[in-house]
């Protein structure tokens, strides 16, 4: 079994694409078979993308939210519940290291659909359940941003994400990053993930790396010291 597609994943993955071919490619390996992209494909991945994140940003800021547009698309949609993925034969992970996406079996899915129109619903009735139980004060899980700081080189293919949403990002950048200087340089981590235990790192990588990396911003000398005690640890075995 692979990763089952959910609207998080969907944003995690998105912001990574900065060709159309990455996009198709995520398509690939949901559908099981080449899916071209028009110019109006991608508008509709980049509205749906930038319509979550708007709202999350509006959820965890204090902000005012916007419903117009998922009640719109909810009055479009015909749920189907299908074994299979939704009637779609998974992908399978190949030579390249692309990971099985499946759909999951509960679906908006109706036969005049294209299947990036059915993706593009799924994700959008699975992030209307969410938004609606946290405006009702029950969310079933507590969505969280991952607070990991990381060098803008590190992040270069995400480059167009954070352009693109850089007026959001300010925001989500300053709320871990205050008090600190040379931060021209810095980005914070594009991922959510359902977060437990007060968890604030989408990954261990993310917290051992943002961790060093605030150290050496606040201490240019932090990584020699390091490097020097590794040495000397070493020399005196």
């Amino acid at each position: 079994m692979g990763e089952k597609l959910g609207w998080i994943y969907f944003l995690n993955e998105a912001c990574t694409w900065e060709e159309k071919s990455q996009a198709e490619s995520f398509l690939q390996t949901t559908f099981s078979r080449p899916i071209k992209l028009s110019d109006e494909d991608v508008a509709q991945l980049s509205r749906a993308e930038a319509y979550m994140r708007h709202q999350l940003n509006a959820l965890h800021f204090s902000g005012e939210l916007d419903t117009d547009f998922l009640n719109e698309r909810l009055a479009t949609m015909r749920l189907r519940l299908s074994r299979g993925s939704a009637g779609v034969t998974p992908a399978v992970s190949d030579h390249q290291g692309r990971v099985e996406i499946q759909l999951p079996c509960l679906t908006p899915s109706s036969a005049d659909k294209s299947p990036l129109s059915n993706l593009i619903d799924t994700v959008l009735f699975q992030f209307a359940i969410f938004l609606g139980d946290t405006m009702d004060g029950a969310a079933p899980y507590k969505v969280s941003r991952c607070e990991a700081i990381c060098r803008k080189k590190a992040v270069e293919d995400c480059t167009a994400f954070y352009q693109k949403f850089r007026s959001l990002e300010e925001s989500w950048k300053h709320e871990v990053t205050q008090q600190m200087e040379n931060l021209d340089e810095v980005e914070r981590c594009a991922d959510f993930f359902v977060s437990s235990h007060g968890g604030r790192f989408c990954s261990d990588s993310c917290r051992f790396n943002s961790f060093a990396l605030r150290k050496q911003l606040q201490d240019p000398g932090y990584q020699a010291e390091k490097q020097r005690r590794y040495r000397s640890r070493k020399s005196g075995q």
